[in-house]
């Protein structure tokens, strides 16, 4: 199963920095993110693109523009899916420098990332494998504004088809219009008739002992 936010990712390639002035779409994946204060593209933005695409998606970022900030994001995974976070080192392992993507696939030397400001632009660019620091899944998203909308409609639709149920049954039970409850109240009587039965039958049978 694609990754929600991964469409919108794939929406932004192309998307990619203005020589002398500032791009107004890399602007906004500042301002997704809480920082709008940043007024040019020249600040690195992996993370606000990421970030970005994650919100859109109606999926909490990490709110940083520091790409190590998603090693604390989500789960932690050995096998990444289409989709999943990747985040790898700049400068040094042990540093504070980093780079923050999208997971696309993988050979033998390389991953392959859809990420932002990879060669100034959002493309699939490949990262050599020793530079990996961890790949990450999504948190769980049942409380996103898209999870819930798709479980009050089928909650709604479920609903709906036990009402559809009960007045079809209301409605060809014997060609009269009986109330549900009235079946429940004549198999609870069946019922107890029977264990009255089974009971007087028992004492019977133990009496002729």
């Amino acid at each position: 199963m694609v990754s929600k936010w991964m469409p919108i990712a794939q929406g932004y390639q192309g998307v990619k920095e203005f020589k002398g002035s500032e791009n107004p779409i890399i602007m906004e994946y500042f301002d997704a993110v809480g920082h709008g204060w940043v007024k040019e593209d020249e600040v690195p933005w992996c993370a606000a693109f990421v970030g970005a695409c994650l919100e859109e998606a109606g999926v909490k970022s990490t709110g940083s523009l520091a790409a190590r900030s998603y090693l604390r994001w989500g789960k932690k995974v050995d096998n990444p899916s289409y989709g999943d976070i990747v985040v790898f080192w700049r400068g040094k392992r042990d540093g504070w420098q980093g780079h923050v993507g999208f997971y696309v696939k993988e050979d033998k030397s390389y991953i392959y990332t859809l990420g932002g400001n990879q060669r100034n632009a959002v493309n699939v660019s490949r990262y050599r494998k020793s530079r990996l620091l961890g790949y990450r899944k999504a948190p769980s998203i049942t409380n996103s504004r898209t999870t819930v909308g798709a479980a009050g409609t089928a909650a709604g639709v479920a609903v709906q088809q036990s009402l559809d149920i009960v007045r079809e049954t209301q409605q060809t039970f014997l060609g009269f219009p009986v109330e549900a409850m009235q079946y429940v109240g004549l198999a609870l009587a069946g019922f107890s008739l029977a264990l009255i039965l089974y009971a007087r039958w028992d004492d019977l049978v133990k009496k002729g002992r």
